[in-house]
């Protein structure tokens, strides 16, 4: 099914316009990783100002030939909660208030003093969660 888009580039957009379809992209976007997403908008730009799909080399790594600054990066790898699935889970589980230490005592406790994150390493963790459910407050 080809959808006829001369109409639609013969003429110029207002900003309202603009934002609705942008909005409309969105939505088809969610649930996906950041990364994975900007990637896939990379691709879309590279496609409308090429004429043609993008080498491969370039899909990989779209996201960093369109604007690297888009994106946060983090210093350092994947933090040692995110790599553990069963600590993620449980620490997601927990439905009370808990200090730093107790959060660290809970979890040596559960999971041992070897494969238990560190208190920086939980803190870190909720604070990331926490602006993660202030993001998504506050684009609703």
């Amino acid at each position: 099914m080809t959808k006829d888009t001369s109409s639609n580039q013969d003429k110029a957009w207002n900003p309202d316009q603009i934002v609705q379809q942008a909005e409309a992209i969105v939505q088809g976007l969610i649930g996906l990783h950041k990364n994975d997403a900007v990637a896939i908008l990379s691709a879309g730009i590279y496609i409308i100002a090429s004429g043609h799909n993008p080498p491969e080399d370039v899909i990989d790594h779209s996201c960093l030939g369109f604007n690297s600054n888009l994106i946060r990066r983090r210093r350092g790898g994947i933090s040692t909660i995110n790599k553990d699935q069963e600590i993620k889970a449980y620490i997601l589980g927990i439905d009370r208030y808990l200090s730093l230490k107790e959060w660290h005592e809970e979890l040596v406790k559960k999971f041992g003093k070897n494969r238990a994150p560190s208190k920086s390493a939980i803190g870190r963790f909720l604070q990331g969660m926490k602006r993660q459910s202030v993001s998504q407050d506050s684009s609703l």
